[in-house]
């Protein structure tokens, strides 16, 4: 029977390599445990029953997603045209505009889609019962691949609070109201709300598969060479 002789320096190199790739899947198994209770929190939220808005010293990161209904008024103008979707299978914009909550507090409530080559609908007036779903914002920053805002030109891709402000005129809770497609208030004159998608990413169970494959791969590779290195050394 063949001897199995790796050699030193392939020997230190599995010795120091294998415990870090076991690490990187075991943290990848442990992030994957994380993630998943935290969009199952945030769907547990979404589809709880509404709730009314907490007070200012509640407001917390912790809301996102939070199913809520509140008394405001919309401001007609400004109107913002955010972000991009479809909507019957043309381009559309969501639209951003400012609401003052009956306790005098404001904020920025999504109203929903409509088509890229429509005018904005007009705003309905007086008080209204908003139902929707909270998104923090207090905290925001411009991710990659995500565009820059262009105020000037009325295109708007990611929650600016201090941009949002300086357009709004007045200082924003920081949160926005993304309304619920269920909030029929505005209607028929409202944008199209759409279904609420929980785009969280959660990819670490390949993650995970990739680096405990590399470990396996490691050892493999290190036996094969071994075993033929004995036999040449027979």
């Amino acid at each position: 029977m063949p001897a199995f002789r790796p050699g030193l320096w392939p020997t230190l190199t599995v010795l120091f390599a294998l415990p870090v790739l076991l690490m990187l899947g075991t943290w990848q198994v442990k992030r994957l445990e994380w993630k998943s209770e935290l969009i199952a929190s945030m769907e547990a939220r979404s589809t709880a029953p509404p709730t009314a808005l907490p007070s200012n010293t509640a407001l917390e990161p912790t809301l996102d997603y939070r199913h809520v209904e509140v008394q405001a008024t919309l401001q007609s103008e400004p109107a913002l045209r955010f972000g991009l979707t479809r909507l019957q299978g043309a381009p559309a914009h969501n639209v951003l505009q400012l609401a003052t909550l009956a306790d005098g507090r404001h904020l920025v409530v999504d109203r929903g889609a409509v088509s890229a080559d429509t005018a904005l609908p007009p705003t309905p007036e007086g008080e209204r019962t908003l139902d929707g779903y909270v998104r923090w914002i207090g905290d925001d920053e411009r991710q990659w691949p995500v565009p820059p805002n262009e105020p000037d030109a009325n295109r708007w891709y990611w929650y600016d609070r201090a941009a949002l402000e300086d357009v709004f005129g007045v200082q924003l809770l920081p949160v926005v109201l993304v309304l619920a497609p269920t909030s029929t208030s505005l209607q028929p004159a409202a944008p199209v709300p759409q279904p609420l998608a929980i785009d969280l990413p959660n990819n670490h169970l390949g993650y995970a598969i990739t680096w405990y494959g590399l470990a396996v791969s490691l050892v493999v590779i290190y036996g094969v060479y071994g075993h033929q290195r004995g036999k040449g050394n027979a």
